[in-house]
């Protein structure tokens, strides 16, 4: 059976990712894929979709949502309020959803980012093995580019057979305001005098906006004296 849903508010930044895209690095194409793996698995076993299916990501800001159909849904990651038709509901447990239905789903106030799965097939174009979206080059995904209002998604399912699942606590991760980040030192820590060691560990970063699936970037108000030298390359 057919099914589809209505982009009404595409949030801040939603795409299709998945496991990501393997074995074209070699062509300057990054993996791309899911940003936050355990969630990921979660919200496909909710469902009962394969484990390299594709989901919505939405960071920041969830988004509106209008089914066209009735569906089978999950949703995992981030914590934000969720609402069916206006009524709350909870993520990490299988949602039913019926055709008209209306899911919103609110600013992620713990963690960055929130998946929502729904069982079946994806009416989306594989690109390099991938659906995922990957924006600078405009490919993979809904044309490349984040969700937005009137964007359709379509699915088709074998079964709509209600098992409801229900991830255990013990899976749930704990989003603290506060995270500790460790580092390893490299072979170029000793360019840093130690009163230059000190001031790093103890300076407060901010993330740039030039972060990206591949890496994030930081940025820092004052420099670091280094002492002088070529850096090795391989």
């Amino acid at each position: 059976m057919n099914g589809s849903l209505e982009v009404l508010d595409g949030g801040m930044l939603t795409t299709v990712q998945d496991a990501g895209r393997v074995g074209y690095r070699n062509y300057g194409v990054p993996v791309s894929g899911v940003m936050d793996d355990h969630a990921y698995s979660l919200v496909n076993w909710l469902v009962g979709n394969e484990g390299d299916a594709p989901v919505l990501e939405m960071t920041i800001q969830g988004g509106r949502y209008q089914f066209n159909s009735d569906a089978i849904i999950g949703l995992s990651g981030g914590e934000a309020e969720i609402t069916l038709n206006s009524e709350q509901r909870k993520a990490n447990e299988t949602l039913v959803v019926h055709s008209g239905d209306i899911l919103n789903i609110g600013q992620i106030k713990k963690g960055c980012r929130i998946y929502l799965a729904i069982r079946g097939n994806w009416e989306i174009e594989k690109v390099m093995s991938s659906y995922s979206t990957y924006i600078p080059a405009s490919f993979g995904g809904i044309k490349g580019r984040k969700l937005k209002k009137g964007d359709l998604l379509n699915w088709q399912t074998k079964s709509l057979d209600t098992e409801v699942r229900e991830v255990p606590q013990k899976l749930i991760p704990y989003f603290s305001s506060k995270q500790r980040i460790r580092l390893i030192e490299g072979p170029e820590w000793q360019w840093l005098p130690e009163d230059q060691r000190a001031k790093f560990l103890a300076t407060e970063f901010e993330i740039s906006s030039q972060s990206n699936r591949m890496g994030i970037r930081l940025k820092v108000q004052d420099g670091f004296n280094v002492i002088e030298r070529e850096m090795k390359s391989a």
